[in-house]
């Protein structure tokens, strides 16, 4: 890259360009094409390495009961889109949904199926049972039986690899957009 006089210049996307004098391209990051580093693996035990041997570790206590049971921090009677429902805090969004099987049988031979979009690995519950999980942009699809009384359906979405770059990637849509059904 050089500067032209008319003040022109091109500089390639997500990189970073060192300026010699301020008009002549000395370093740029998206042509560099050699490893600038080497990753060296040690055993925990080698005397260079002065950390404790325990790795520590941390957790954050989630709330489940009152989510499962309806009185989560938030609800709405429509699937929402994951980035804009978790503020984009968090990877994970749970679905949930129950009704109330009114024939007095179990129902056989269903299929549950939910639509995703974007990068989202699904996993599925039915009345706490996990019946499977998918990764990808797709649609879920897994027999299924129902009791009678109460059925309860769960829907995790955890994204994976969110779009960074590209035009309008920032509104892509993300996890579980349905519709999503029993069919049988």
């Amino acid at each position: 890259m050089d500067l032209q006089q008319d003040g022109h210049y091109f500089v390639p996307a997500w990189s970073v360009t060192v300026l010699g004098g301020c008009n002549k391209e000395i370093y740029n990051t998206a042509k560099v094409k050699t490893q600038t580093s080497i990753m060296e693996m040690k055993q925990a035990d080698n005397e260079d390495y002065n950390a404790p041997s325990q790795l520590s570790w941390m957790w954050t206590f989630e709330p489940m009961k009152d989510t499962l049971q309806g009185r989560g921090q938030f609800s709405a009677a429509r699937l929402l889109e994951q980035k804009r429902a978790t503020s984009d805090a968090s990877d994970y969004l749970w679905y949930m949904t129950s009704f109330d099987n009114k024939i007095g049988s179990s129902w056989n031979n269903l299929t549950l199926y939910a639509n995703t979009t974007g990068e989202v690995v699904l996993h599925a519950y039915v009345n706490g049972k996990l019946i499977g999980f998918e990764q990808g942009n797709q649609r879920f699809e897994r027999p299924v039986s129902l009791v009678p009384g109460r059925n309860n359906i769960t829907l995790l979405s955890a994204t994976v690899g969110l779009a960074n770059y590209g035009a309008f990637f920032d509104t892509y849509s993300n996890g579980v957009t349905g519709p999503v059904g029993v069919d049988g």
